[in-house]
């Protein structure tokens, strides 16, 4: 009878063991699913800042242009003349002009990646202010959406 209550105590250990080992193995592959998929969110966020950094350096050689153009532009007799000296650098840029008042509107976007966007609008006063040639107006991105926000998106491959 000493012989199987030693038998009993040893199966209980060893099951013991076995289930301590799996929880451990499981628990393993469970942070190494949470850190790969860690690292790839933080590249997609890396990625997009530097896109995003990268299109406002873009909009703003766009902006300076305009803005240089409006300078040169500054004797304009009337508001449709001073549209008109801009429109070449405008042109040129993809810039949209448009009356709007007493100031010109300039509209332009700059790609950031395949599914986002940075807009930019600008109003340049026929009169400006002393100092101010242009008012930026919006300096925004744009996403397009994705997909359905009930869609269930795919576990990341480890």
């Amino acid at each position: 009878m000493a012989g199987n209550k030693r038998g009993s105590h040893a199966g209980g250990a060893m099951i013991l063991v076995i289930l301590v080992t799996l929880y451990l193995v499981v628990f393993s592959v469970l942070s190494y699913a949470t850190a790969a998929s860690e690292a790839c969110a933080a590249g997609l966020t890396a990625g997009s800042a530097a896109g995003y950094y990268q299109a406002g350096a873009q909009a703003a050689v766009i902006l300076a242009a305009i803005d240089a153009a409006s300078a040169g532009a500054a004797g304009a007799p009337d508001i449709h003349q001073f549209l008109l000296q801009i429109q070449d650098t405008a042109n040129g840029l993809g810039v949209e002009l448009a009356e709007d008042g007493d100031a010109v509107r300039a509209d332009y976007t700059v790609e950031i990646s395949e599914r986002s966007r940075l807009l930019v609008t600008l109003a340049l006063p026929f009169r400006p202010d002393a100092g101010t040639r242009y008012h930026i107006l919006r300096w925004q991105v744009e996403t397009d959406q994705i997909g359905d926000a009930n869609e269930v998106l795919p576990f990341p491959d480890i």
